[in-house]
């Protein structure tokens, strides 16, 4: 958690990801909330969240990202962070249908990015029916899966 907590960056990726992609009140627990967009996006997104007096000096730092291509590479750093910290998946790909350079605006090729919400178990709802689930399953504090026999 340390790349997080002391890195602007960082903290700035996963309020982007709380403000926009985590939804505490979603109750279709066959959904995960995404949002999707082009990494150009993405980083406009991020600089909007920058308190405005700071933006400037923020964005010239040496950690922010000033393209695409380095906001690819540090999001690639602090991935299994957001994941193992947040629940926040992070999947890269590149636009490459109609549908995607229609919806995005972009040409072919271009990289996009996916952000969603992995919702573990344990946000599930208590009266889930026991024929939902094939095993008992419980989240260890350590965040390891582990399956418990009935009984």
């Amino acid at each position: 958690m340390l790349v997080i907590e002391f890195n602007q960056f960082a903290t700035t990726v996963v309020k982007f990801c709380k403000d926009q992609v985590d939804d505490n009140n979603n109750t279709d627990y066959n959904t995960a909330k995404e949002w999707e967009g082009p990494l150009t996006e993405l980083l406009d997104g991020l600089e909007l969240l920058l308190p405005v007096d700071k933006r400037s000096s923020i964005t010239r730092q040496k950690e922010w990202p000033k393209s695409a291509g380095s906001l690819s590479r540090k999001l690639k750093v602090i991935k299994s962070n957001l994941f193992d910290g947040f629940g926040f998946e992070i999947v890269f790909r590149r636009a490459s249908t109609e549908e995607d350079i229609n919806k995005y605006g972009v040409t072919k090729g271009t990289s996009l990015v996916k952000i969603r919400k992995i919702s573990s178990l344990s946000s599930l709802p208590h009266d889930v029916d026991d024929h939902l689930l094939s095993e008992d399953i419980q989240e260890s504090a350590d965040g390891r899966i582990s399956s418990l026999e009935k009984g």
